[in-house]
């Protein structure tokens, strides 16, 4: 793995811990050393986006286009920006463009919509199947009547199960954003290249997730938790190497069909489905606050407090100690750092070892 490589797994890494400021400083090492590569930019303006900095965000998903014009998430995290900065005559155009790459996505044309109602303009309406002209219809009123009613009746889309995915070196993380599930009501199977989550929602409906993967994982190294917002599944890869895709087939997917639960029981719903952005946006910040951790995820709570409300000085001596050291050091004194290296202090009864060495 190369310097820029390891630097962009380094950077996912703080992502997936949430330590969203030291991502985006791996992330602009990893720039600085290779300005080519679309994902770089495009997981710094992910990790922009998380610190609110949306016109960052903007610049870094506007570079990434230019590298990789086919990106549909580029397009939405870039949309959703200016929608947040209440530019929404540039989200709606943003919007339009990404959904000429998929006509069909649901994500897009729930934005799309948002935008035409803040900016007070019809939504669009799609093009329904036209009745057959009289002329044209069956001489038998009961024929007829049967023709023009399976005419306009749209055959429902099959429902496909939403969530967001990100990665390591060693680890792929599977995040559904259901809130107050119960870690009893959930049951996960591990192959070697399949994975299976079934989760029983408050409101007593089932979540099934099946997945197909794309590379091989190590079962017994797999873990599951749960917070008050979402589910997160930690997949061991079985090979430090990076995966190009989830799934190794997007027909792979598979979730649990609407009549096999229970003819009384709904599909769930997607994180699309909200259409009250804003408000949905402020209940999950706010429930984020009110979260109380317990264990390592209080600890880690604490150091990024501790980097929020700590000055410049503190930032970079928390930042460089911490890489410098490969994680074993966390130092928020400047002087104590600023001016040398910051070796590496591995835990008592424990050895450090160079791998690239």
């Amino acid at each position: 793995m190369d310097n820029c490589d390891s630097l962009f797994s380094q950077a996912n890494a703080e992502f997936v811990n949430e330590n969203y400021q030291s991502a985006v400083d791996l992330f602009t090492k990893a720039i600085a050393a290779n300005k080519t590569k679309s994902e770089y930019f495009t997981n710094r303006a992910h990790a922009y986006f998380k610190l609110n900095e949306y016109e960052k965000a903007i610049e870094d998903s506007e570079n990434s286009i230019l590298l990789n014009p086919n990106s549909m998430k580029v397009f939405i995290r870039k949309g959703i920006c200016q929608f947040e900065l209440k530019r929404y005559q540039e989200a709606l155009a943003t919007f339009q463009h990404g959904q000429k790459l998929d006509s069909n996505n649901k994500t897009v044309e729930l934005w799309l919509d948002s935008c035409r109602e803040k900016l007070g303009l019809p939504k669009e309406q799609k093009q329904q199947n036209s009745v057959p002209n009289s002329s044209t219809q069956d001489a038998n009123p009961e024929t007829s009547v049967q023709s023009a009613t399976s005419a306009v009746t749209p055959t429902p889309a099959p429902h496909r199960t939403k969530y967001d995915w990100y990665q390591t070196q060693t680890f792929t993380m599977i995040t559904i954003l259901e809130k107050n599930v119960n870690k009893d009501d959930i049951q996960v199977d591990y192959g070697d290249k399949t994975f299976k989550l079934v989760a029983k929602l408050p409101n007593g409906e089932e979540y099934i997730m099946q997945l197909n993967l794309a590379n091989t994982i190590v079962p017994a190294e797999c873990q599951v938790k749960v917070t008050p917002l979402k589910i997160e599944v930690k997949l061991k890869k079985k090979e430090d190497i990076h995966w190009k895709h989830l799934e190794s087939s997007a027909d792979n997917t598979i979730t649990t069909p609407y009549a096999s639960v229970s003819k009384d029981v709904k599909e769930t719903k997607p994180l699309s489905h909200f259409r009250n952005w804003e408000k949905f946006v402020k209940e999950v910040t706010e429930e984020e606050k009110n979260e109380k951790p317990e264990g390592d995820a209080a600890l880690n709570h604490l150091f990024q407090q501790i980097y929020a409300d700590g000055n410049d000085d503190v930032k970079r001596a928390m930042v460089k100690s911490y890489v410098e050291s490969s994680g074993t050091v966390l130092s928020t004194n400047w002087n104590e750092v600023g001016e040398k290296a910051v070796d590496v202090k591995p835990p008592s009864g424990m050895e450090y070892k160079n791998w690239e060495a």
